[in-house]
C-alpha cells in the first residue's frame, strides 16, 4: 500500500510539473497573458509541487498523502481565485470596492500556506524571517522607538499582501514567474543534451595539465557550468562530485580542494550571460536592462575568478605541484570535435540579449535551439539510422522503429519538462515567501527606518555603510537562498547607499555580491558545506579556506561601490584606468593572501604588497599613485630575491660536490 501512495505521489508530481513548464512555455509565447495570472498560476503550481515533493510526515505516508492533498487544493484554490475573479477583481480596485469573505479567507490563507511550503522546499529560516516578519505587521502599533508603525487594519494588510502587485504576487514572484523559471527549464534542457559535460572536458582539456591544473580546471569548468546554472550549491554538487577528487589526488589537501570548489562555484552566480535569478530581480527592481547588468558585471566576474586562478597557480608552484597525465585527460580537440554545436544555445543566448529582444524572448528562443543541438547530437543520428534501416527491411518495421524512437524523444521530453519544473520550485517558493516579506517591509514602513538606522551608525561615512550592508546581507543569507536574500537587502538596506551617493547599480550589485557570498561565509555556508561533504572533510576549515583564497572577491563589491568605472560605466578613460588599477590590485592581493610570488615572502614583505593592493580599491589618483609604485617594487624586489636565490643554489651544490669527490 505505501508503495501504491509513492508512485501516486509521483504520478501528480510529475504531471504537474510536465504541465507547470507548459504553462510557462505558453505564457513566455503568449505575451498578452496578463501578469497577474501568470503570476497566480505560477504560485499555485509552486505550492503544489513543494507539497507533493516534500511529504508532511516520511514514516506515515497514508497520514501525509490525506494531509499533502489537502494542502495542494488550497494551494490551488490560492491561485485559482486570482485567475477565475481577475475581472471583478480588477474593477474592485477601479471603484475602491470592500473584499470579500471569500478574498480575505484565501488571503489569510495564502500566508501561511506560503510559509509551510518555504519550510519545507527551501529551508526552514526562511520560513522563521517571513513568519517574524508577519507578526511585525500585525504586532508593529504595540511596539516602540524605530519598531513602530501605524499600519493596525488586518484586512489592509492581507488586502496588500494578496490583491496587489506589491506582495505575494509582487516584483519577486514575477520575475521567478517571467524569467527565471525560463531559464532553469533552459538548464534542463542544456543538461538533457550533455552540455555541463562538454563544459567540463573542456575545462580539463584547457588546463588540465598545467601546474595544479585539477584545481584550475575546477576553476575554469565552475565558471563554465556557473552560466548554465545559477546555482552556487548546484554548480558545487554538479562538478565538484569530478573536480575534488582529481583536486586531492594531484596533491593538494583535502580542505583547500573542497575551499578551491565552493568558491568558483560561488562565482558562478556572477557569470554571465546566465547569472543567478538575483541578477534578474535587479532588472526589475533597478529598471536596468538586464543585458546591461551582465556587461557591467563582467569586468567584476573575470576580477573574481583571475584571483582564484592566480592564488592557486602560487598554492601549487609554492608547493611544488603538477598537473595531471595526459592518459587522465579527455583531449581538447577531440571534445570541440565531437561537441562544438553544443555551444549553440548560449551563442544564441548571448545574440538575442545584445540584440536587444526581451530576456523572456531570449530565453525561449534558446530553449528552441537546444532542439538543433539535439537533433545534431550522435545519439539522435544513430536513432535515424536505426528508423532508414528498419524502413530498408520493410514498412511496418520502419513505422514500429519510428514509433519507437519517437516514443523515447517524447519521454525524453517529458522527463526534461518534469526536472525543469522540479528544479524551479524552490526558487519560486523563495521568490513568493520574499514577497510577503518586502511586501511587509513597505507596508510598514520599515524599509525606509531601517535604512535611515544604517545612515545614522554609520555616521555619514561610507565606507562603515558599506560594511553594515554587507554584514546585514551575510546574515540575511544564513536562513535566506540567494535571490531571497538579495531582494530583502535591496528593500531594507540598499537605500541608505543611495543617500550617500552610491549610484543604483554599484549599490545592487554591491548588495548581490555579498548575497553570493554568504554561501562560502560561516557559520552558515551552504556551498562549502557541500563542497566539505564530497572531500570529506571538515566544514569550517573549508570555510575559513575559502574566504581567504576569496579575500579578492569581498574586496571587489567595495571597489566599484566606490568608483562605478569598474562596472563600465563612465568615460572610456575613467573605465580604462579603473579596470588596470583594479587588476594591478588583485595581483598584489593575491601574491600578500598566499605568502608567495616568485619566491615566499617575509611578514612585512606581504604587509607592504597587500596594503598596496588596498589602496587600490579607493577612487583617486592619490591611492593609485602610492599602490602602483608600491605594488611594482614589492614585486620586482621578489623576483630578484628569487634570482638571487636561484643563482645560489648552483654554487651551494658545487660546494657540496666537490668536497665529496
Amino acid at each position: 500500500m505505501e508503495a501504491k501512495v509513492k508512485r501516486l505521489r509521483h504520478f501528480l508530481a510529475g504531471a504537474i510539473a510536465i504541465c507547470w513548464s507548459l504553462f510557462q512555455l505558453y505564457g513566455a509565447w503568449h505575451v498578452t497573458l496578463d501578469a497577474m495570472i501568470l503570476r497566480a498560476a505560477h504560485v499555485a503550481f509552486a505550492l503544489s509541487l513543494a507539497f507533493l515533493l516534500n511529504p508532511s510526515f516520511k514514516s506515515k505516508p497514508r497520514l501525509s498523502v490525506v494531509i499533502d492533498s489537502l494542502l495542494v487544493l488550497l494551494g490551488i484554490g490560492v491561485g485559482l481565485h486570482i485567475i477565475t475573479d481577475f475581472d471583478r477583481l480588477i474593477e474592485r480596485i477601479i471603484s475602491v470596492d470592500e473584499m470579500t469573505f471569500r478574498d480575505f479567507f484565501l488571503g489569510l490563507l495564502a500566508v501561511p500556506l506560503i510559509l509551510e511550503a518555504t519550510r519545507r522546499a527551501v529551508r526552514s529560516a526562511l520560513a522563521i524571517v517571513g513568519a517574524c516578519f508577519c507578526i511585525y505587521a500585525l504586532t508593529g502599533p504595540y511596539l516602540f522607538g524605530a519598531l513602530k508603525h501605524s499600519a493596525t487594519n488586518i484586512q489592509e494588510w492581507v488586502e496588500y499582501l494578496y490583491l496587489t502587485t506589491d506582495g505575494i504576487f509582487g516584483v519577486p514572484t514575477g520575475v521567478s514567474a517571467t524569467f527565471v523559471f525560463l531559464f532553469i527549464l533552459f538548464v534542463a534542457f542544456l543538461q538533457r543534451t550533455g552540455v555541463g559535460q562538454f563544459y567540463l572536458d573542456v575545462a580539463f582539456g584547457l588546463t588540465g595539465r598545467a601546474r595544479g591544473g585539477a584545481a584550475k580546471a575546477s576553476v575554469v569548468a565552475s565558471s563554465f557550468f556557473g552560466t548554465i546554472s545559477g546555482s552556487a550549491v548546484a554548480n558545487t554538487v554538479g562538478t565538484g562530485s569530478f573536480t575534488i577528487p582529481l583536486i586531492i589526488k594531484s596533491g593538494y589537501r583535502p580542505h583547500f580542494a573542497a575551499a578551491v570548489e565552493a568558491l568558483s562555484s560561488t562565482g558562478g552566480q556572477l557569470m554571465p550571460p546566465i547569472m543567478g535569478a538575483a541578477a534578474f530581480v535587479m532588472a526589475e527592481l533597478t529598471g536596468i536592462p538586464y543585458w546591461d547588468i551582465c556587461k557591467s558585471a563582467a569586468f567584476p566576474a573575470l576580477l573574481f575568478y583571475g584571483a582564484a586562478f592566480l592564488m592557486i597557480h602560487l598554492e601549487a608552484v609554492q608547493s611544488g605541484l603538477k598537473g595531471l597525465d595526459r592518459e587522465e585527460l579527455p583531449s581538447l580537440t577531440e571534445t570541440l570535435k565531437r561537441g562544438s554545436h553544443m555551444v549553440l544555445p548560449i551563442v544564441v543566448l548571448i545574440a538575442f540579449l545584445a540584440l536587444g529582444y526581451t530576456v523572456t524572448k531570449a530565453a525561449l528562443m534558446s530553449i528552441i535551439s537546444t532542439l538543433v543541438v539535439f537533433v545534431l547530437d550522435r545519439r539522435t543520428l544513430d536513432a535515424l539510422g536505426r528508423i532508414i534501416k528498419g524502413f530498408s527491411r520493410g514498412v511496418r518495421e520502419g513505422i514500429y522503429s519510428f514509433a519507437q524512437e519517437a516514443a523515447s524523444v517524447l519521454v525524453g521530453l517529458g522527463k526534461t519538462l518534469d526536472q525543469g519544473a522540479k528544479m524551479a520550485v524552490t526558487v519560486a517558493v523563495a521568490c513568493t515567501c520574499a514577497g510577503i516579506i518586502v511586501g511587509v517591509i513597505t507596508y510598514s514602513g520599515f524599509g525606509l527606518r531601517f535604512s535611515s538606522l544604517i545612515s545614522t551608525f554609520s555616521g555619514g561615512y561610507l565606507f562603515f555603510a558599506l560594511v553594515l550592508v554587507a554584514m546585514t546581507s551575510i546574515i540575511l543569507g544564513m536562513g535566506m537562498s540567494t535571490t531571497a536574500d538579495y531582494i530583502t537587502v535591496s528593500t531594507l538596506a540598499v537605500p541608505a547607499l543611495y543617500v550617500l551617493g552610491v549610484n543604483t547599480l554599484s549599490a545592487h550589485m554591491f548588495a548581490m555580491y555579498f548575497a553570493c557570498l554568504s554561501m562560502i561565509s560561516p557559520p552558515v555556508a551552504l556551498a562549502a558545506y557541500a563542497a566539505a561533504g564530497i572531500a570529506q572533510t571538515g566544514p569550517w576549515r573549508v570555510c575559513f579556506t575559502a574566504m581567504r583564497l576569496g579575500i579578492v572577491a569581498y574586496l571587489i563589491p567595495f571597489m566599484f561601490a566606490y568608483n562605478p568605472a569598474l562596472l563600465l560605466v563612465g568615460a572610456i578613460g575613467d573605465v580604462v584606468w579603473a579596470c588596470v588599477t583594479s587588476l594591478i590590485g588583485v595581483i598584489a592581493l593575491s601574491g600578500a593572501t598566499i605568502g608567495f610570488f616568485f619566491k615566499s615572502m617575509t611578514p612585512i614583505e606581504r604587509i607592504l604588497l597587500g596594503g598596496a593592493g588596498i589602496s587600490m580599491i579607493f577612487p583617486g589618483l592619490a591611492s593609485d599613485y602610492i599602490g602602483i609604485p608600491l605594488a611594482v617594487v614589492m614585486l620586482a624586489w621578489n623576483y630578484f630575491a628569487s634570482s638571487k636565490k636561484e643563482e645560489a643554489e648552483p654554487k651551494s651544490l658545487m660546494k657540496v660536490t666537490s668536497r665529496k669527490w
